[in-house]
């Protein structure tokens, strides 16, 4: 019944909030798990799986476990490609951004410089040149320019314009 998996999802939401902010991240990632478990067996729909994927991949980083999460963040994102046609824009650009954010945070910048590269014109393209995640991943992609292994002078000019006109 509807109203009894609101009420569930509702309640196990909150503990899970709870779990999080006292730093029970081992509990928390327990419960997300029981409740994709749940979630695949009564077939909800599959961008509430990827949300609870994506909060499991939180936990999955909150307990240093990054590189599972960094995988399973590319998983998340290659689901989102997939549903697109059904999906808003803005929830693929955001797990993108996730996804960069997390590649710079584990000193992945190569790999970022070209996933951010690659996002820019797509962001534009959806989203417009001025939207908040386009401009976001303008600075993944500077960062990753000037942290890359093979930075060169120009591109960190590039970088630093970048930087400025976001």
């Amino acid at each position: 019944r509807p109203e009894e998996d609101w009420t569930r999802r509702s309640a196990m939401s909150a503990l899970a909030n709870g779990f999080h902010s006292v730093g029970k991240h081992d509990e928390r990632l327990r419960l997300h798990e029981a409740e994709l478990a749940y979630e695949q067996r009564t077939g909800v729909s599959q961008n509430d799986i990827l949300i609870t994927l994506g909060n499991i991949a939180g936990c999955l980083s909150e307990l240093g476990r990054h590189k599972e999460a960094l995988d399973m963040g590319r998983e998340i994102y290659d689901r989102k490609r997939a549903l697109s046609k059904w999906l808003p824009p803005e929830s693929i650009f955001i797990t993108a951004f996730g996804l960069a954010n997390q590649m710079c945070g584990l000193g992945l910048f190569d790999e970022c410089k070209e996933f951010a590269r690659e996002r820019i014109p797509e962001a534009e393209r959806a989203l417009g040149s001025e939207h908040g995640l386009t401009l976001c991943f303008r600075g993944s992609h500077a960062v990753a320019l000037l942290n890359s292994s093979d930075a060169t002078l120009d591109d960190m000019r590039l970088a630093v314009k970048t930087m400025e006109d976001c």
